[in-house]
């Protein structure tokens, strides 16, 4: 059974995901700041705040100790906000930064390290945003700190490629969330303009998306998969 790591599944985008590689046959480790409400007898879950070297460590540790050895990993954890920048606060865009780029670098380290230790191949996942080659207004400090895991994951690709360890990114566009759901409707109407189809990007899409990279049979590292952008 191949083992796949999902950051934060305990709702929204994290947890579809989850349901998904699970019902694929896949073994799901997940984890969020707070304990899943939701059960499968395939899936392990653990409280980690991703921000916390000590804590992203301790976790990849314990897989180790439990027997768990990781094939992937679909980065998905992160946060948006929504704020004119003259109104974005050093606190606000602190945590952005965080949430978004600084857990990538811990996990994606961690989980280079484990497979580096286990002298086997592994592929690393970043879910980013259309955001980015968007450069969407109202969103610089969510729109920085994604560009700034973009920019880390690209450079992985070539620093990790000797090591066998590929690394990609995707980038959907808006996704039906609680965050989502609380922009005011003209921002939220303004915003899919932007987009080629005035949609949301569903999980199934998403979860389409990671298929392709972790089940590719050839090497696939470096690539950015966006969605729904204009020509």
């Amino acid at each position: 059974m191949k083992t796949l790591v999902i950051t934060g599944t305990s709702r929204g985008l994290g947890k579809a995901l989850a349901l998904h590689y699970l019902s694929a046959g896949w073994q799901v480790l997940g984890c969020s700041r707070y304990e899943s409400d939701w059960f499968h007898p395939h899936y392990h879950h653990v409280i980690c705040d991703l921000t916390s070297e000590k804590e992203v460590v301790s976790w990849f540790r314990g897989m180790k100790k439990l027997g768990f050895r990781p094939d992937a990993v679909v980065h998905n954890a992160g946060a948006a906000a929504m704020n004119h920048t003259l109104l974005t606060s050093i606190d606000s865009f602190r945590r952005l930064w965080e949430v978004n780029t600084l857990s990538a670098f811990l996990v994606g380290r961690e989980a280079a390290k484990f497979w580096v230790r286990e002298k086997v191949s592994g592929k690393l996942i970043f879910i980013s945003t259309v955001a980015v080659p968007l450069a969407l207004e109202g969103e610089a400090a969510y729109v920085a700190a994604k560009a700034g895991l973009e920019g880390l994951a690209m450079s992985w690709a070539n620093e990790f490629k000797p090591l066998n360890i590929a690394v990609n990114i995707i980038g959907p566009g808006p996704v039906d969330t609680a965050l989502w759901r609380s922009v005011p409707h003209d921002a939220r109407a303004k915003l899919l303009e932007r987009l080629q189809e005035p949609r949301l990007t569903s999980p199934e899409e998403i979860a389409s998306a990671c298929d392709e990279l972790l089940l590719a049979s050839t090497w696939r590292s470096g690539e950015r998969i966006y969605f729904n952008l204009k020509p």
